[in-house]
């Protein structure tokens, strides 16, 4: 861990820049019940899928607009003209299949919504409304996967969805507060972000600190090219790096 100046302790793997680090900060592990937040962070740990969630945020705001702001209403009915216009924007993750894959995944939102009530009830129904709080000292011990993001994972491909592979879902569950995977002495365990001071840090990392976080899991590891896989209509034996 590290402590800056001000006077904060964080998860290690926040230091790897700041849009990381603000990230961390204002929302890892806060819990969510916004069904369009949850609706676009699924989306956007799908787009991530084999590449780095640093480029995720780089791009936040300009695939926000391109997106319609991730409104799954809009999305389910982006026609073929629309899949093109997203293809040629620099904006977004220029991939078919994930452009495919948030249009498959706003239809299956609504068939989700028909037999839950909205995603919120949906996500927060596994652990009883009440997030899973991890007990890790060091971000090594944070694990890819868990049984209930296998569940979940199994869940949404019947539902309908792709590019939710379990690595996927449980990153997914870290970032919408379903699982606080803070490490212990982080002072940001805490999800009453109001309780403390608004952060002023120098980012000085070393070597260690810009390895690639395991307590953020950037996805792109075998289960989640299932769902690469499910949507092309092959299977993937092999890991493939992002």
């Amino acid at each position: 861990m590290i402590s800056t100046k001000d006077g904060l302790l964080r998860c290690p793997w926040a230091y790897s820049d700041e849009l990381t680090l603000r990230y961390h900060d204002d929302e890892w592990g806060v819990p969510s019940h916004d069904d369009q937040h949850l609706f676009m962070m699924l989306i956007l740990e799908g787009q991530q899928a084999g590449l780095s969630w640093h480029g995720i945020l780089k791009k936040m705001s300009t695939m926000r607009a391109a997106y319609n702001d991730f409104n799954p209403q809009i999305l389910a009915a982006y026609d073929s003209e629309k899949v093109a216009e997203l293809l040629n924007d620099p904006g977004v993750i220029r991939n078919r299949l994930k452009v495919k894959a948030a249009i498959t995944n706003a239809q299956a939102y609504g068939h989700l919504c028909d037999r839950h009530g909205s995603l919120d009830s949906y996500l927060w129904s596994f652990v009883d409304g009440e997030p899973i709080v991890g007990n890790w000292e060091t971000q090594d011990q944070i694990p890819s996967t868990t049984p209930l993001s296998d569940t979940i994972s199994r869940d949404l491909k019947r539902i309908g969805f792709t590019f939710v592979g379990p690595t996927i879902v449980y990153s997914y569950l870290q970032a919408v507060g379903v699982i606080n995977d803070h490490v212990n002495a982080c002072s940001f365990k805490d999800i009453n972000r109001d309780s403390l001071p608004t952060s002023e840090t120098e980012i000085l990392p070393t070597a260690d600190d810009t390895a690639a976080p395991s307590g953020r899991h950037d996805s792109g590891g075998e289960k989640d090219c299932e769902s690469l896989g499910e949507v092309v209509g092959i299977e993937y034996g092999a890991h493939f790096a992002g």
